[in-house]
C-alpha cells in the first residue's frame, strides 16, 4: 500500500524492525505510516484517560499516590500509552524499571517515571504460535488519590471511580450504625463512568 503512494495507520503491536523498514518506506514514497496502540481511543479509554486528566485538574495537578497496570506482553505498549496519557507524562520521559517478583505467569516491575511510580504487572509468556488468545489479562488499570481511585477493568470497560470513604466523627465512639449519623453507609460504593462492553 504504501508503495501505491497510501498512507498507513497501522494498530500495534507491530515488530520494532517492520515499524522501521515501513517508516522507511514510506519517507521514500512521501506517505506517512504510523502506529497507533488503539485503545486509548476506544470509548472506555478515552473515559478512563479523560477522567484521570479531570480529577487532576481538580486536585490542582497533585500527582497520584498509586499507579497499577496489569496486561499482557503483546498489549504492554497500548497500556503504557493508556497510563501515560492518564498521567499526562511525556512518553519521552526518562524511566527506570525494576523487577519486584516473578511468578509463572506474571512479573511484577516497579516503573519509575519522573512524577509518579507506577506497579506494573506483565505477563510473563506469549504463546507465539497464538498471541492473540492467551492473555491472561489485556488491560486493567488503576489510578488513586486520597479521594479515591479511577479504574479501568478491562480493555472496554467497565470504567468506575471509587470515592475514599468518609465518616464524621469516625472517632467518636459513641456512634453507632443505627443512627442517622450512620447515613454515609447508604452512599454508593463506586460510581459507573463508561459500562462495560456488551458481547454480541
Amino acid at each position: 500500500m504504501l508503495r501505491r503512494g497510501l498512507h498507513i495507520i497501522q494498530e500495534h503491536p507491530v515488530h520494532p524492525d517492520e515499524i522501521l523498514r515501513h517508516q522507511q518506506l514510506a519517507t521514500q514514497m512521501g506517505c506517512q505510516y504510523i502506529v497507533n496502540s488503539f485503545y486509548p481511543h476506544t470509548a472506555a479509554g478515552r473515559c478512563w484517560t479523560g477522567a484521570a486528566q479531570r480529577l487532576s485538574q481538580l486536585l490542582d495537578g497533585h500527582r497520584t499516590n498509586l499507579a497499577q497496570l496489569t496486561t499482557s506482553r503483546q498489549l504492554l505498549y497500548s497500556g503504557l500509552d493508556l497510563l501515560f496519557q492518564a498521567l499526562g507524562c511525556d512518553l519521552a520521559a526518562q524511566a527506570s524499571v525494576g523487577l519486584l517478583d516473578s511468578d509463572d505467569d506474571f512479573h511484577t516491575l516497579s516503573l519509575n517515571l519522573p512524577e509518579s511510580r507506577v506497579l506494573l504487572r506483565l505477563q510473563s509468556w506469549m504463546a507465539t504460535d497464538d498471541p492473540d488468545l492467551h492473555s491472561l489479562v489485556m488491560h486493567q488499570l488503576s489510578l488513586a488519590w486520597p479521594s479515591g481511585y479511577l479504574s479501568l477493568d478491562a480493555s472496554y470497560g467497565p470504567v468506575n471511580w471509587t470515592p475514599a470513604l468518609y465518616a464524621e466523627a469516625h472517632d467518636d465512639d459513641r456512634q453507632t450504625l443505627y443512627t442517622s449519623k450512620a447515613d454515609y453507609l447508604q452512599q454508593a460504593t463506586a460510581m459507573p463512568l463508561h459500562p462495560a462492553a456488551s458481547i454480541g
